[in-house]
């Protein structure tokens, strides 16, 4: 009986690829928790029914079908098909659920970062916890409004895509085979698609292919050449298709009327575009460092050329590397122009509108690319920075999921309004006022018509609106009111300084009657808060006091709070409201009283206009 041979593996042979396992794990969790903490958000903070700024509109637009026309339509400045394409087809796939959408965006960045952690593992053949850079920077939680606005998809496509660019030219861009090559040609036309995130990709990632095979060609055969042209062609394709987005471009805001004009704030010159520049890299870490937005984007503007110049390094010492480093150089400078072409256009919007979030997800490809240069890099110099950016981004997580979690209730708290108040049997005209009319979009009876339309076509919650009742509007004078703690002058309340009591305004008629709604046309002349908060009441006296049961409030910045607004079709982002607004306060009973407070604070208010709408008499006409 022959002895059986037991072999034996030395302890320290194995220890390389147990650090291995133990830094994929701890990689994976971290992936995990960032997916499933995104989705968490989306859950719970998910909106369902309700459609967030553009969305409203394109819903609009779109009407029932996906016609080509549409999909090639500007919005705002930009061509995105084959974001209107899912964003749509989504929509009617789940009738109208917008948090189906906010799930596939989560989703998609997952499998991005996911991706790019196997790029890192294959690149160096086992993984390093400094790896958990990358869900940390894709899945980042300060783009919340990427992750629960499901428009917002238009910003996600072209990063996707680079993204997955970007893992071929780690990977192979030093021994690219057919294959490689012709998914990143394809990857150009897709790009094309995507929007305007992916044309700088398709400008240098298509000329880095062409010098790519136009340098070898003297030394392939004619098989191999052929090869090389159906790149160049699918090359050419992607080039005519980006000229072609360009071909009868006019910009289309429907906010605006004529839709042509642009609504955006123009940019007050170069400096300003510059800090917005570097704003929009600070935001790249996620909207907790607002603060220090001009910093944070100045150290990765740094990091950036630092990067930049080890890749020409490489590109002049090592012949072999040649071909990867110029591809980075180049996806790099394509990552520079998007910001820099942001930058400019938006600069005039002001740092709130940088710190939104949406940006973030336009940059991470440029920070996975710079991950990677550091890691092509090596040596102590490489790890230090690929730590030192997992670091920095980990530093932050708490802060931008608290963000996160504020931006989500507030979408929570609108959307949870909305629905009671169309459930209610709110009409379409008090809804677009109360719900999408705001200093930003003041075009109430455009608005009252798009929801009148949803409720046609029977799309989403907007079918179960309630159809406008016929009224009669009575106007009553200001003169009426029994003042409480005021003195009136031209239409204007002005507060008394001799009590500490609120100053209000009655209006009394003379038996109860149906009122459906209370309609102001007023103006704060003055005001002590910077937020007045006007508030309504209403009553049958004969059988209830004022209560808050039926009440009404509504907050807008006073006459001296800088605020959002649209100002001769262009977007104001200190504007100081001193124009008339209209609140239309929805009753739908039986009452004799209203009682108006101003605010809180002493305030003149000048009322120019007090109506009630009451139901149509037989024989009478409407007017509204």
């Amino acid at each position: 009986m022959s002895a059986v041979r037991i072999m034996k593996t030395p302890l320290a042979d194995l220890q390389p690829g147990l650090k291995s396992a133990r830094s994929l794990i701890i990689v994976i969790l971290v992936w995990a928790f960032m997916l499933v903490a995104a989705l968490g958000l989306v859950q719970r903070y998910g909106t369902r029914t309700l459609p967030q700024y553009d969305e409203l509109w394109a819903l609009y637009d779109a009407h029932a079908a996906n016609s080509v026309q549409w999909l090639w339509k500007t919005w705002a400045e930009h061509r995105i098909p084959l974001a209107k394409l899912i964003w749509k087809s989504v929509l009617e796939l789940t009738d109208y659920d917008f948090r189906a959408g906010n799930f596939l965006t989560v989703f998609g960045l997952g499998v991005l970062a996911l991706a790019m952690i196997q790029t890192a593992r294959r690149t160096r053949g086992y993984t390093i916890i400094a790896d958990a850079f990358f869900p940390l920077a894709v899945l980042n939680f300060g783009q919340a409004q990427v992750f629960l606005w499901w428009w917002q998809v238009n910003h996600v496509l072209a990063p996707i895509a680079a993204g997955v660019l970007l893992s071929l030219l780690v990977l192979y861009g030093n021994r690219m085979r057919l294959v490689h090559t012709q998914l990143i040609a394809a990857g150009l036309i897709l790009l094309v698609f995507c929007g305007p995130g992916g044309l700088p990709y398709v400008a240098a990632l298509g000329t880095w292919l062409i010098i790519s095979v136009t340098s070898k060609w003297s030394s392939l055969d004619v098989s191999r050449r052929k090869d090389s042209l159906s790149i160049l062609a699918l090359v050419a394709i992607g080039f005519a298709l980006l000229g072609f987005y360009f071909v009868d471009y006019t910009p289309y805001f429907p906010v605006n009327d004529p839709p042509s004009v642009s609504s955006w704030a123009p940019s007050p010159g170069p400096v300003t575009a510059a800090i917005a520049c570097l704003q929009i890299l600070g935001v790249s870490l996620g909207t907790a460092t607002k603060p220090y937005a001009a910093l944070c984007g100045s150290a990765i503007l740094g990091l950036s050329l630092v990067s930049l110049a080890i890749l020409v390094q490489g590109f002049v010492k090592n012949p072999s590397e040649r071909s990867r480093a110029l591809g980075l150089m180049m996806f790099l400078g394509a990552g520079a122009v998007l910001v820099f072409v942001i930058g400019r256009s938006r600069a005039g919007m002001g740092l709130d509108y940088i710190y939104q979030g949406h940006y973030l997800t336009i940059v991470a490809p440029a920070l996975s690319c710079i991950y990677f240069v550091w890691e092509i890099r090596g040596g102590l110099e490489g790890r230090s920075v690929q730590y030192g950016m997992l670091l920095v981004l980990a530093s932050l997580v708490p802060s931008n999921l608290n963000q996160a979690i504020q931006t989500g209730k507030s979408i929570q708290r609108n959307t949870v309004a909305f629905e009671r108040d169309v459930r209610k049997g709110i009409p379409a005209f008090v809804l677009a006022e109360r719900h999408f009319t705001s200093d930003l979009v003041p075009r109430a009876e455009k608005l009252t018509l798009i929801l009148k339309d949803l409720k046609a076509n029977g799309i989403g919650i907007f079918r179960e609106i309630r159809s406008d009742p016929p009224f009669d509007i009575d106007t009553l004078g200001v003169q009426t009111a029994v003042l409480s703690r005021a003195v009136l002058h031209d239409d204007i309340v002005s507060s008394t300084v001799d009590s500490n009591e609120m100053t209000s305004l009655t209006f009394t008629f003379g038996s109860a009657r149906r009122v459906y709604a209370i309609r102001l046309r007023y103006v704060y002349v003055k005001a002590a808060s910077l937020w007045p908060n006007l508030r309504v009441y209403w009553r049958n006296s004969q059988v209830e006091d004022f209560n808050d049961n039926a009440a009404f409030s509504s907050i807008v910045a006073g006459p001296d709070q800088p605020t959002w607004a649209l100002i001769d079709s262009k977007i104001q982002t200190n504007a100081k409201i001193r124009t008339e607004r209209t609140l239309t306060i929805w009753v739908d009973a039986n009452i004799d009283q209203f009682r108006i407070y101003p605010d809180v604070a002493p305030c003149d208010l000048q009322l120019s206009k007090v109506q009630v709408l009451t139901p149509l008499e037989s024989g009478s006409g409407s007017s509204r």
